[in-house]
C-alpha cells in the first residue's frame, strides 16, 4: 500500500488559509445592525459613493472585462473612448 504524500495533508490547509486571507482582504462598507431576525437583518449604512460603467455586452465576462477597464480609465484619467 502507498504511502499518503505529504501534498494530500496540507492542501487542504492551505485552501482554508487562502480563504480566509481573501475574505479579510475584501473590504467591506460599515453598518449598524437595526434589527435582527433568525434568518436576515436590516442594516443601515454609512454613507458611500459609487461609479458605475454601462456596458453593451450580454456575456457577464466581457461585460466585467469592459467595464473594469473603464472604470479604471476613469479613475486614473485616461479616455479610452479613441
Amino acid at each position: 500500500m502507498e504511502k499518503p504524500r505529504l501534498w494530500f495533508f496540507l492542501l487542504p490547509g492551505i485552501v482554508v488559509l487562502n480563504l480566509v486571507c481573501l475574505c479579510m482582504a475584501i473590504e467591506s462598507p460599515q453598518y449598524e445592525v437595526v434589527h435582527a431576525e433568525s434568518d436576515f437583518e436590516v442594516r443601515s449604512y454609512v454613507n458611500s459613493t459609487w461609479m458605475s460603467a454601462p456596458v453593451n455586452e450580454l456575456s457577464f465576462e466581457k461585460a466585467t472585462l469592459f467595464g473594469f477597464h473603464r472604470l479604471v480609465g476613469l479613475t486614473m484619467r485616461i479616455n479610452l473612448q479613441s
